[in-house]
């Protein structure tokens, strides 16, 4: 946290609940944030206030020393009621914890804001019975959790022997543990504490021990002597006694320590324009679990003047003292109220035999009732544990789904991933069926042109079967040609198909249009033919050059590197269909390819027309 803030706040006069409720904290953290401030080295200084709260405050270099503690009031307010306890003896075989809570409830009900506590918190090093917590910060401990905390309540208190007895024999300080760890309780020391409230002087006050079960040695200090009124704490019994300029307090023990009768005071002070003038106590205890006022002589009342004519009637005046007969009654007046108490205790006692045969009852029911809780309990775990193998087969069941589900939507990414694959193989598909549909033009312009070679060539036949007088130069060179680019063709497989069928489609125009020009051009080529048989030996010695036409035609080498020439065009045709063979669901390719095969048929009936053409001739 910022010491800013903090410092900001405190100047600005904010109470110690203001400050934790203005940073959002509660009262014991902003209490351990206001230490570190001063381990930083802020001297700081509390003002107390008679509703309850405090503000912490600045020490000025020039501060006086005077530790008198003054409660500060309103200038309107006429009474301020305090409640006082002590001796708690916590952790004590005999503490009662009851009580101390019991007193912290009638505070808050009576709104009471103020208490004094005069010594003995703690069981200490010694004292009668066992410690249920034998280390003195357990003790301390102890005592921090259960007593009760509120922020508007302020606490007073002085140390007593049993708390001064760790400081000796374990050299913990406890009231220094304490009043750091619960800023609204102040302990200065463990002699006395002075106050003021108005113009009322008050001690608070712990007889030291002189027993030797204390295990050190104690050192008496005497009060002020400027004082109004003493609270002493110490001896476990209730006693209240004006002097006259003097009010001497004694505290009831609030644990069962040497005493009958246990409780606590309320104090009330009453003032005028800023001047006690009346001081009044209530011993309040609890018989039977009822809470019990107990009133004595003169209604506990106590006037508190300054100046009083009538010193004698004032003087030694014992008002509350339960513990002291009254002394102006005749022994017989005395006689007929004990035997009148005896009776009446006898009463009692009758009424608590019936009380203990009640309750002998009850237990009995209580131990018939804790049976059946004990049954319940079993039947409770039983089931606990059903439900705990339940929730581990539930937890298991759900870690399955969770798998199930991991599972499926990796799955779902990968459908998605191939749905996005699938996609772009349509696109690819889409692609290539419009690559399919041009070369089914492509096929479908050849078919034509194959048909109309066709034609040509039928339109050959027919001239060829016609006697010819003369032998044509012309044509046979055109065919010689052709066969010289066929074979260059062959050897030469770097050609594009293009450039092969570009070239063989020039070589057969040139044909048909020289045919047309010369019909009568195949008479000398037959009279050639004859002789060509005469002279086989200086025919097979001839090169592909010096064959006619007629000659190529019949010449099986030659047909078959035609033939070759002819099948790699195809295979490089078939190349290109095996690289579509992956879209057969494709309509397009399917058309293509009967297109295709069409053509390779017409091919291959044009070859062997070509080759029975030449067996004609």
């Amino acid at each position: 946290m910022d010491n800013v803030k903090l410092i900001n706040y405190i100047r600005n006069g904010y109470t110690a609940a203001e400050m934790a409720s203005t940073l959002g904290i509660h009262d014991l953290d902003l209490y351990q944030h206001i230490n570190k401030l001063e381990n930083c080295g802020y001297a700081l200084s509390k003002n107390f206030y008679s509703d309850g709260y405090f503000k912490y405050t600045f020490k000025g270099a020039d501060n006086s020393n005077d530790e008198t503690i003054n409660i500060i009031t309103r200038p309107d307010e006429d009474e301020v009621r305090i409640l006082c306890l002590s001796d708690l003896h916590y952790t004590s075989q005999f503490e009662n914890r009851n009580m101390i809570h019991r007193a912290y409830d009638y505070a808050r009900r009576n709104n009471i804001k103020i208490i004094f506590l005069c010594g003995d918190i703690l069981q200490g090093t010694f004292g009668y019975g066992e410690n249920s917590f034998k280390s003195g910060i357990d003790q301390i401990n102890e005592f921090l959790n259960d007593f009760p905390f509120d922020n508007d309540v302020l606490i007073i208190a002085v140390g007593g022997d049993h708390d001064e007895s760790l400081y000796h024999k374990e050299y913990i300080n406890p009231i220094d543990v304490i009043t750091k760890t619960r800023h609204n309780i102040i302990i200065p020391n463990y002699k006395y504490v002075s106050l003021k409230i108005k113009d009322l002087n008050i001690v608070l006050k712990h007889v030291q021990s002189e027993s030797r079960e204390a295990g050190y040695q104690t050192v008496k200090v005497k009060a002020p002597e400027n004082y109004d009124m003493i609270i002493n704490g110490h001896y476990h019994h209730y006693e209240f006694v004006d002097y006259i300029s003097k009010i001497i307090l004694t505290l009831p023990t609030s644990s069962n320590i040497h005493s009958s009768m246990n409780g606590f005071v309320d104090l009330k002070l009453y003032s005028s324009d800023n001047h006690v003038n009346r001081v009044t106590s209530d011993f309040i205890t609890y018989i039977n679990g009822e809470e019990v006022k107990l009133v004595t002589n003169d209604g506990r009342i106590c006037i508190k003047e300054k100046n009083v004519d009538n010193v004698e009637e004032f003087n030694h005046r014992v008002i509350n003292n339960p513990f002291k007969p009254t002394l102006n009654k005749d022994e017989s007046e005395i006689i007929d109220e004990l035997e009148n108490e005896v009776s009446d205790l006898k009463e009692q006692l009758s009424v608590v035999n019936i009380d203990s045969n009640r309750l002998k009852s009850e237990k009995n029911d209580l131990i018939e009732e804790n049976k059946e809780l004990s049954s319940t309990i079993e039947i409770l775990e039983s089931d606990k544990t059903n439900l705990e193998s339940t929730l581990k087969t539930v937890k298991y069941e759900k870690e399955k789904k969770d798998s199930k589900i991991e599972n499926l939507e990796k799955e779902n990414k990968r459908v998605l991933s191939s749905n996005k694959q699938l996609t772009a193989n349509n696109k690819e598909l889409k692609r290539s069926n419009i690559d399919l549909r041009n070369k089914n033009e492509e096929l479908i312009k050849e078919l034509k042109d194959a048909k109309e070679l066709l034609k040509e060539y039928e339109n050959c036949t027919k001239i060829v079967e016609q006697p010819k007088e003369e032998t044509n130069e012309e044509l046979t060179k055109i065919v010689e040609e052709t066969a010289k680019a066929m074979i260059i063709a062959k050897k030469n497989e770097n050609l594009t198909q293009e450039e092969i069928i570009e070239f063989k489609n020039k070589q057969i125009n040139n044909i048909s249009k020289f045919l047309k020009e010369n019909p009568n051009l195949f008479e000398e080529e037959t009279k050639r033919n004859e002789e060509s048989e005469n002279t086989n030996e200086s025919k097979n010695e001839m090169t592909y050059e010096e064959l006619t036409y007629e000659e190529l035609m019949k010449n099986e080498e030659f047909n078959d590197i035609m033939c070759d020439v002819m099948d790699n065009i195809t295979m490089e045709m078939s190349e290109k269909e095996e690289k579509q063979r992956t879209l057969k669901e494709n309509k397009s390719y399917k058309k293509g390819k009967r297109i295709m095969n069409s053509q390779k048929s017409k091919r291959e009936r044009t070859e062997d027309l070509i080759k029975k053409a030449s067996k004609k001739q």
